[in-house]
């Protein structure tokens, strides 16, 4: 519901990152601290939450204790519009476990439903009204038709251009009559606040909007702040229910019919689970639907999309907390020298299918593993091994390898590559992260992180391949040394509120030394990726939240 503007902002640095630690683990805590130190990150960047242990975590508890605490920790030490990446630390949630709907939710959803169409009939002889008024000041104006909700915001914005461009010749004398039929109509549409901020300044003589009154002027100021309160606070019924009441009164219809579908979307859930950390890069945002995936604003081909804040996410996280230790050193050490050594690429060997094909979805990603030999080959002089055979590389194949993309071995890692320290090394499967710290934990992000690598990725659940971060947009970017870690992955991950987690050092930037590919041999596409990313501003004021979201 809110409006937030980017600006430009530079590469990631260490002031830009705060750490989620769970208080009631030891080992989350000082591995904070070690990451801390060694990168140089403020002391006051570690949030040390109240986490029960394990690697799953009810959407409840999510919704009502984590988001808020998180939210208020930022908010209190000034760091909300200075932290772009938070990073999750051994010791918290994997994942977000589905939410059972309940029946006084399912309840309250038709309820909702009703409402919505009994709102929806408010708009269409408002919308008519400003088409007919745009019509008498200009004849050669044609009205749109549609009575979808956007189609209607279309129609009324359509037609307000046209009123105001009139207005701006016409003698103030005849001003007079027209401004008055269109504060009535701005009012029935999107309420006295849109009127406050439409009619302002030099205004012509005999026209006196309420808008100028100063005490109607401060309610619309003092629901303005509180509707910013009641949004903190979606998983609240009588918040949910008084949001909208002041959303009618201050905002009118048009904007109380998009709170109302906000509210179905955020209700209206399938029971979908979510990756923790994926979830978490929307801490900023109020309602969103959290049924299925969202298309990932932070993604290169999403350019010029308008957005609430998106924050990067990253995970620090290992079998074991001497693995996570290793890792951060290991990174370290290789952003320090150039990570050395060659890439091996294990494709499937699928060639293109026609549109419809069932697998075709997979010819496509195969591809993109395909395309990336031949960028490295044609534009690198790194050591290369492609295996382009439907079988997956066989266990001890080859050594000296700093970059692994490959497929398709489902929850069965086999070590076909001895990994340089700093590798960064992915498989695409699903189910690769359903769990980092069970023992007996087969799939290849245990198996990888055990064999070495500095990062890798993988889905808590099936994610769908569209999921993943194309093999040819990834590793391009990330052999430029141009942007760290954190920069790849959210400029080339397709989506979020979704199913997949990174583990590896946000900062790193292991060919920022000996940058193995240069930026005018990426693909034309992929040179998007190296602009800044948007950079979002909050409000400065802090949204007062329920006692049970106090960190």
């Amino acid at each position: 519901m809110l409006v937030l503007q980017p600006s430009s902002a530079h590469a990631l640095t260490p002031d830009e990152i705060a750490l989620i630690a769970n208080k009631n683990d030891p080992a989350s805590l000082e591995l904070a601290e070690f990451y801390a130190n060694a990168r140089l990150i403020p002391k006051d960047r570690i949030l040390a939450l109240d986490l029960t242990p394990g690697e799953e975590v009810t959407f409840d508890e999510y919704e009502t204790k984590i988001v808020p605490a998180i939210r208020d920790s930022l908010r209190e030490r000034g760091l909300q519009n200075k932290v772009r990446c938070l990073v999750t630390f051994y010791g918290t949630p994997l994942r977000i476990r589905g939410k059972t709907t309940t029946p006084a939710e399912r309840e309250e959803v038709k309820q909702l439903k009703d409402e919505l169409a009994e709102v929806r009939k408010r708009l269409p002889p408002v919308v008519a009204g400003l088409e007919s008024l745009a019509a008498e000041l200009n004849t050669s104006f044609k009205p749109e038709a549609g009575e979808a909700l956007d189609e209607i915001g279309k129609r009324a914005d359509a037609a307000l251009r046209i009123i105001a461009m009139s207005l701006r010749t016409m003698p103030p004398g005849e001003q007079v009559s027209v401004l008055a039929r269109l504060a009535k109509l701005v009012v029935d549409f999107t309420g006295p606040a849109k009127l406050a901020e439409m009619f302002t300044g030099q205004l012509p003589k005999g026209f006196d909007p309420p808008g100028d009154d100063p005490r109607w002027r401060r309610k619309v100021e003092r629901n303005k702040e509180r509707i910013e309160e009641l949004q903190e606070r979606r998983f609240d019924v009588d918040a949910r229910k008084e949001l909208r009441k002041l959303m009618d009164e201050s905002f009118g219809p048009f904007s109380l019919a998009h709170a109302i579908q906000a509210q179905i979307d955020y209700l209206d859930n399938d029971g979908t689970s979510a990756a923790f950390d994926n979830e978490l890069a929307l801490l900023w945002w109020s309602y969103y639907p959290r049924s299925k995936w969202l298309a990932n604003p932070l993604s290169y081909r999403m350019k010029n999309v308008r957005s609430q804040p998106v924050l990067m996410t990253m995970r620090l996280d290992a079998p074991n907390e001497q693995l996570v230790r290793e890792l951060i050193v290991a990174s370290l050490k290789a952003e320090r020298d150039g990570l050395q050594g060659k890439i091996v690429i294990d494709s499937r060997g699928l060639m293109a299918k026609p549109p419809g094909d069932k697998d075709a979805g997979y010819a496509v990603y195969d591809q993109t593993l395909r395309n990336l030999s031949n960028l490295i080959r044609t534009h690198t002089k790194m050591g290369l091994t492609l295996d382009d055979r439907p079988e997956i590389l066989g266990a001890r194949t080859i050594d000296d390898v700093a970059l692994y993309c490959g497929w398709y071995s489902l929850r069965r890692y086999v070590p076909a590559s001895k990994l340089n320290g700093g590798a960064v090394a992915f498989h695409v499967a699903s189910l690769e992260m359903v769990s980092l710290h069970n023992p007996n934990e087969g799939g290849w992000c245990a198996g990888l992180l055990r064999s070495g690598a500095a990062a890798t990725l993988g889905p808590v659940a099936e994610p769908y391949l569209s999921a993943f971060p194309p093999a040819d947009d990834f590793f391009p970017l990330l052999l430029t040394g141009k942007l760290t870690l954190a920069e790849v992955y959210w400029r080339t991950t397709p989506m979020t509120s979704w199913m997949i987690n990174m583990i590896g050092d946000p900062l790193y930037t292991p060919y920022k030394v000996n940058p193995q590919m240069k930026v005018e041999n990426l693909p034309p596409r992929l040179r998007d990726a190296l602009e800044p990313m948007p950079r979002f501003s909050l409000p400065a004021t802090r949204p007062a939240t329920s006692p049970s979201a106090r960190p």
